[in-house]
């Protein structure tokens, strides 16, 4: 007999991925979609049935649906999420089990990234640790004493939206200074388009041909990579805010590690580097002992490794 499969959908953002994945974690097949989530979620959810190929339904045993948001995670509904406007209590796990009439299990894509680290990733071995992924948005997932850890209400982990700043910008949740407003690509990119907007000189308005809506955190990385001034310092105040957000979730959870996954991540010493040096100033200093922090390994897999995961833990 065929050995069983997992198929695993990612919905973030600004991509929606989807794969088979085996019981050891290799992907068998994979493929993706943008996400054009302003069109709203009927639309994103046909571009995702038309990635999924019933031909190897036969060793499916169930479908794993990782997203980002708030879940009722005995529904399988999305509640609200903040990077995807007007996706407002969406029965995401009744949609797909009409769809393809197999068991379905829905989580939150940090929660799951989570997973899949503690599986096959940074974190497997450890017990006790933080994943943070830093991307479009901030999310976050915990694993104490072994376990995910999902809360009361399956909310646990939502760090993007804890406050650093109270006069800070106003968040995509309505509130000001949230972490994700302040550490974020899209954190990155709008304070670019500030600054360049305020007549501050910077080669990141000539790498856009002067269109500054064409702005991301990767045209900020890159200009840094080359010396801009303004880019440079742009990556350095995320990463310093980064740093401040991780130092005191450290000192919260007491963790063995913190692992950090997500696009912004790419940019490698130039995020890692002044952020564990706030983490040591701040954190390492009160607890009085070193805490890794790691990047995650499993990258654009991750949140589709963590389906899996979840899915192979309930059939």
């Amino acid at each position: 007999m065929s050995e069983r499969l997992a198929l695993t959908i990612d919905i973030g953002g600004t991509q929606s991925r989807v794969a088979l994945i085996d019981g050891r974690s290799q992907i068998i097949k994979r493929a993706s979609v943008p996400t054009e989530s302003r069109e709203g979620h009927k639309v994103v959810i046909e571009e995702i049935r038309k990635l999924v190929s019933q031909r190897e339904f036969g060793r499916v045993a169930g479908i794993g649906i990782s997203i980002a948001g708030l879940l009722k995670l005995d529904t399988g509904t999305l509640v609200y999420s903040p990077n995807m406007p007007g996706w407002v209590n969406v029965p995401i796990k009744q949609i797909f089990s009409d769809e393809f009439h197999l068991p379905v299990y829905v989580s939150n894509d940090a929660s799951l990234a989570a997973l899949g680290e503690h599986r096959y990733g940074a974190a497997k071995g450890l017990d006790n640790f933080i994943y943070i992924t830093v991307s479009t948005g901030i999310g976050g997932g915990m694993v104490l004493d072994g376990r995910l850890y999902l809360g009361a209400d399956g909310y646990a982990g939502e760090v993007g939206h804890m406050t650093i700043d109270p006069d800070g910008p106003v968040c995509s949740c309505g509130m000001r200074g949230c972490f994700e407003a302040m550490a974020s690509g899209t954190a990155i990119a709008r304070d670019a388009k500030e600054r360049i907007a305020a007549c501050t000189t910077s080669m990141i308005s000539e790498m856009v041909g002067g269109d500054l809506e064409k702005i991301t955190a990767a045209t900020v990385e890159q200009a840094a990579r080359q010396g801009d001034g303004l880019a440079k310092d742009l990556m350095y105040q995320a990463a310093v805010n980064l740093g401040i957000g991780l130092s005191s979730l450290i000192i919260i959870f007491n963790p063995d590690a913190v692992v950090v996954g997500g696009g912004v991540t790419k940019s490698n010493e130039l995020i890692f580097e002044p952020a564990r040096k706030v983490v040591a100033k701040r954190a390492v200093c009160y607890l009085r002992r070193d805490v890794p922090i790691l990047k995650a390994v499993l990258k654009d897999n991750v949140g589709l490794i963590g389906a899996a995961a979840m899915v192979f833990d309930n059939v």
